[in-house]
This record gives structure tokens, sequence and C-alpha cells, in this order.
């Protein structure tokens, strides 16, 4: 120190004092501290009073590691447990522990916070300490962050750290349109647009969100609202998402593509009311539950609802565990009912009924046949056991799965009404369990009754048929059909000798389409296919519909030479194969 020691600290004034770390000698103006591993350092001045005032060398600081440091207009002094600052006109302030660290990262007396006004302050839950920049706050288990500015006085309108929002989490940090700062129980951003705004997290919000711990701030952010009411709870947005709370459902996140789909939907004021859990994964993908169903979401799939007797069928079925996995979609309007496309399979439901799931082999030949809206109509049980496969029943007949051959379908009509004219696949649709129950019984193939009577009955829609339930044009008389009415005479246009001529007939009456066609079937078989005198009995050996056509042709079933061509044409157009049982 040379000639500047007496100059600042003059005489001394009592021998070298022992200390349990070190000793120290009292001059005239300070005092001189010495340690092995500390090395000699001069304290004096206020930084040396207020350093003799906190206990000195016994107190929290400790010894001294550096001598006086001239900065920024003021001074400072390090010791082994903190620093002490002193300017002109604020005397001096320690600054030692998180508050040290906060302070240091943010370049000291050389940054932002300046020069301490005072040392640290005991304070409910933590500490405080003032800067000519601003605030620092300290609560245990956490680091000390800055209050300042704009953000700074609002805090301390609200109270502070004794106020709804507790303790700093975070020092300020930019955002679009200015600066956002965290709080234990919410936030204070500063808009350039427009100053502060608070966003207080409390209550059950304010529980749920810190019952998540740190994942909270990982998950949703910060608050970019405060709690908003709603008609039966409360919720809160964030960055990331929202969290729900009423008293019967707890407190609950929605969040990511869930999130954005249940407020498509509404959110609380929709169909789905509040949510009851929170997102919660499954099966390579996750679900969350809301009063009123559902949301599922999967990676290539997306999000997808399901609620009411989808959803009862679909948790039957084991949910996204079980056969159907997850959802493709939401639910969609059909004609008569809804249905539901998962992975596995689909849901199909009508009004004042339950739902049930079509899906596999069964499935798969269902939709062939036009799914709800083919001759099949609506299913009316999920699958069920056989001896030999699987069974599903429908409203107007079943679908077999045999382990021996495939799937095997019979229609049942129902009587329902005649589609109206031009109606062609209602047509079909309509006739189907009529030429079926005629296969089942005569062995002709639906596939050709079908084809004939669309010929003979222009679509159902000929005098003959609409007065007399005559499909197919058979003539009088009955020859002991089980099936006929009455006979109706008609005049009729007939192919002789290479040209068309119009003759009058009789013609054979039915009940009901359904006797018309099992007509047909006793008609051609005579009541027994394996009647070998009856002219029509070559058809019955053929193996394939086309060649059963041929050979009823050639048997002189028309006169209308191209009659098999245009009926098999017909069979091909609408792949009527398909009825086949």
């Amino acid at each position: 120190m040379g000639d500047s020691a007496y100059g600042l600290l003059g005489l001394p004034t009592g021998d070298e004092v022992s200390l349990p770390a070190g000793w120290y000698q009292q001059f005239q103006g300070g005092r001189i501290y010495w340690f092995g591993p500390t090395g000699g350092h001069m304290v004096r001045g206020g930084i040396g009073d207020s350093y003799v005032n906190q206990g000195a060398s016994t107190g929290l600081l400790g010894l001294p590691t550096s001598s006086e440091i001239s900065a920024d207009g003021g001074s400072y002094q390090v010791f082994q447990g903190g620093r002490i600052y002193w300017k002109d006109g604020l005397g001096s302030g320690t600054v030692r522990g998180a508050m040290l660290d906060a302070y240091l990262s943010m370049n000291a007396s050389s940054g932002l916070l300046a020069f301490p006004r005072g040392g640290e302050v005991a304070i409910a839950g933590g500490a405080l300490q003032d800067f000519e920049g601003g605030r620092l706050y300290w609560h245990p288990n956490s680091y000390a962050y800055l209050v300042r500015g704009a953000i700074g006085a609002t805090y301390d309108a609200w109270g502070g750290s004794s106020g709804a929002l507790g303790f700093a989490t975070s020092n300020e940090n930019p955002t679009a349109d200015g600066t956002i700062q965290s709080f234990q129980n919410g936030t204070i951003a500063w808009k350039n647009s427009g100053g502060t705004v608070v966003n207080v997290v409390k209550g059950g919000i304010g529980d749920t969100f810190t019952a998540m711990g740190n994942s909270a701030y990982g998950l949703l952010g910060l608050p970019t609202s405060n709690e908003i009411t709603l008609p039966n709870g409360w919720y809160q947005q964030f960055q990331g998402g929202r969290i729900y709370w009423s008293g019967p459902t707890g407190g609950h996140m929605v969040r990511g593509g869930i999130g954005d789909s249940y407020i498509n939907q509404g959110a609380s004021t929709g169909l789905l009311g509040l949510p009851t859990s929170s997102e919660i994964s499954a099966d390579g993908g996750s679900y969350q539950v809301f009063q009123g169903g559902r949301i599922y979401w999967k990676d290539g799939l997306g999000n997808a609802t399901v609620r009411g007797a989808m959803l009862d069928e679909y948790l039957k079925l084991g949910a996204s565990s079980g056969l159907l996995q997850f959802p493709r979609a939401g639910e969609a309007a059909i004609n008569g009912g809804v249905s539901q496309d998962f992975e596995g399979g689909r849901i199909y439901w009508r009004p004042n009924n339950y739902a049930y799931a079509v899906r596999g082999a069964v499935g798969a030949t269902y939709f062939a046949w036009g799914a709800s809206d083919g001759a099949l109509g609506f299913p009316t049980s999920d699958e069920a056991p056989t001896d030999d496969g699987t069974i599903q029943t429908f409203q107007n007949g079943t679908i077999a799965w045999k382990n021996s051959g495939g799937t095997v379908v019979n229609v049942v009509n129902t009587g329902g009404s005649k589609p109206a004219a031009g109606d062609e696949a209602g047509y079909i649709r309509w006739v189907a369990g009529f030429a079926q129950e005629e296969q089942r019984r005569y062995r002709v193939p639906a596939a050709v009754s079908i084809a004939q009577s669309i010929i003979e009955s222009g679509w159902g829609q000929s005098s003959l048929t609409a007065v007399d339930n005559n499909y197919f044009g058979i003539k009088c008389p009955a020859y002991g059909s089980p099936f006929v009415s009455g006979c109706t005479s008609y005049s009729t246009s007939e192919w002789v000798n290479g040209g068309y001529v119009t003759i009058q007939a009789g013609f054979r009456s039915y009940n009901s389409p359904g006797d018309s066609f099992l007509d047909h079937g006793f008609f051609l078989s005579l009541g027994d296919p394996s009647n070998s005198a009856n002219r029509y009995y070559p058809a019955f050996l053929t193996t394939n519909d086309r060649d059963f056509v041929r050979a009823i042709a050639a048997a002189g079933y028309a006169t209308d030479p191209t009659y098999a061509n245009k009926i098999i044409s017909i069979m091909d157009r609408y792949n009527l194969y398909q009825y086949d049982v």
C-alpha cells in the first residue's frame, strides 16, 4: 500500500487480534484483515462500518477477499460470503447468496439494477432487496428474480409478493408486443400498445396448475387471460392450452390437438361439456374424457370425438385397446342414422336403437352390399360366434362368416314400400330378398331372377306389375302353382317370324311381389329342379349364372332371340352375382 496506507488508514490503534480464521488489526481509519487463503485486505469507510456492524469476519460475510474496488460511480468490496456496495447518496448495501447470484448475472452495478439501496429484507415467505433499477425477490428453493419498471409498478400495486400474484418465478422475457414476467400465481405482461395486463391464476384453477408441478409451465406456459366464468364452472387460457375447473369435475388441462378439437366443438358449452380427466396416453395415442363423450387422438389420424351410443358400443368393445382401435373421424350423418369409422371397422346407429360395430370379413361384405343403404339395412346385433365362424344380424338379413368358406349373405325382404320410379339401386335392393328366397327354394340364381324381373317388369313400373304383381310376364294357366291368385288379360308384344307382333294373352296375378318371385322359381322347375321331364331342366345342370340364362332362353323362355344377351348384360352391369346365395 506504500505511502497511501497512512493516508487511508492512519496509525494503528491496537495490536494484532487473532480470529478463528486469520487476524486483523485496527487502525485510525479502518482495519486490515489477513488470512493465508485470502491474503491481506484493508476494510474502511462506509463499507468498513457496514462490515463491522454485520459482525465483521465472524458474521455472514466472513473475511474480505479483495480490497475496495471502484466501479460505476461507487465502489464495492468482495467478502467470502458476499459483497458490500457503496455509493454517495445511497450509502452501503450488502448483497449475498441468491440475491448476489442474480445481481451478478445482470452485470451487478454496471447492469439494469445499478447499486443497492440497502440490504436484504426478510418478508413473508422469502426476502427482497431494493436497487436503483428495481427489486430482487427470493423465496426458498428458488432463484432470485428482478421486478422492475412498469411491470414492477403494477406488481407493487397488486401487493407485491404478499398479493395475489405471489413471488416472481422468472425475469422479464420479450414478447412480440412487449415483455412478460411470470409469478407463482400468474403473469404481468407489458405491451407497447397498451401498458400492463395482469393475469392471475388462483382458486381451483391455481390449485390444478400448482399440482402439475414443473410440467405446468412446460405444457401450458404462461396464462394469457384471467379466469373466465362459465355457466357451470371456470376456465383460464394459457399459452399452450386451457385449464377448466368446476366443483363436480375438478380441474383439468385441455391442450394440443384434443384441445383444438374441443374448442371447435363449442368447448364446455357444446355437447361434450366439461372435461372430467386430463389427457390420458393409451395404445400409441391418447384420449380425454368429457361429460358428454371422449376425444381421441393418434398420430397420422388426428382427433375424433366418440360419444353417445357410439361411445357405449366402442367402450364395450375395448375402446382403443380393442378390435376397433382408434377412430378415423367423428360420427357422420347417413340415411336413417349415423355411422363412425374406426381403424378396425365401423359403428352404425339409428334412432331408438343401439349402436353396433361391423368389421372384418363380415364388414367387407356388408360394405360391398351398400352398407346401411343396401339391401341389408342397419346392423341389429354385434357379431356372434357360431359352430363354424361368426354371424351378424341386420334389419333385412344376416351375414355369416364361415371358417370353411368365407361369407354368406342372406337377405330377408321385410315387405317395405316399393322404390320410386327411376331408383334402380333401390329396386335391386328391394327385390333382392325375394330373389334369394326363390333361390333357396327352387335353385334359380338370385342374379338371374333379379335381371329377368328388371326386363319383364320395366323396373317394377309396368301395368302388369303395378296391378297384378307379375314381375316376369308369366302367362296363364297356373299349372298347379300355389302362388297364383288369378288370371288377367293384357295385350303384349312378342317376336314372331323376325318381328314383333301384338297379341292378347292371359297373365298370372299374385297377391304380393314375393309370390311372383316364388312362382317364377316354381314355373322354371315345375316345383322340383330335378324334374328331368321339365323343359328347363338343363338350366339346373349348369354351373354358372350366364349358362343358366342361356339354357332357359334355348328352352324357349322368351321369343326375343337376344333375350339371353340382354339378361347377361344387366347381371354384369349391376353386378347382380353378389346377391346369389
